[in-house]
C-alpha cells in the first residue's frame, strides 16, 4: 500500500507515523518541489515504478474529485470514498470506477 497526498512531504510522513503506524506503508510521498500535484500523474507514475506494477493493475482509493482525476489521469481504477470531503455525485462526475461508503467494502476488491 502507499499513500500520496499534496501535503507537504515531511508533514505526511509525521501524520503517517502518528494516526497510522499499526498499518504497513511501503510508500509514502507527499508534495515535494520535483514532481508536480495531483491530479497530474507523475507521482503515481513513480509508485507504480517502485512497485514494478502496470498501470491498469493499481486500485487508488481517493475521497476526492482530484483523487478521482488523478487515478484517471494515470490510467488507474478509481474508488471514490464517501467518508471524505465530497459527495457521490462529485467522485462519479470525476470518474469514480466505484464507490465506497465503509471501509470494509474495499476487501472485496483484494
Amino acid at each position: 500500500m502507499a499513500i500520496l497526498s499534496n501535503k507537504p512531504h515531511s508533514f505526511m510522513q509525521v501524520i503517517v507515523d502518528k494516526f497510522f503506524s499499526s498499518w504497513h506503508f511501503e510508500v509514502v510521498l507527499g508534495a515535494r518541489e520535483t514532481c508536480p500535484k495531483k491530479p497530474d500523474p507523475a507521482a503515481v507514475r513513480e509508485i507504480a515504478t517502485i512497485f514494478e506494477l502496470r498501470m491498469e493493475d493499481i486500485l487508488y482509493i481517493g475521497d476526492s474529485d482530484t483523487d478521482m482525476q488523478t487515478a484517471r489521469n494515470a490510467g488507474l481504477l478509481p474508488a471514490g470514498v464517501l467518508w471524505g470531503f465530497r459527495t457521490e455525485k462529485e467522485l462519479r462526475d470525476n470518474g469514480a470506477w466505484q464507490i465506497v461508503a465503509e471501509s470494509a467494502e474495499l476487501l472485496k476488491f483484494f
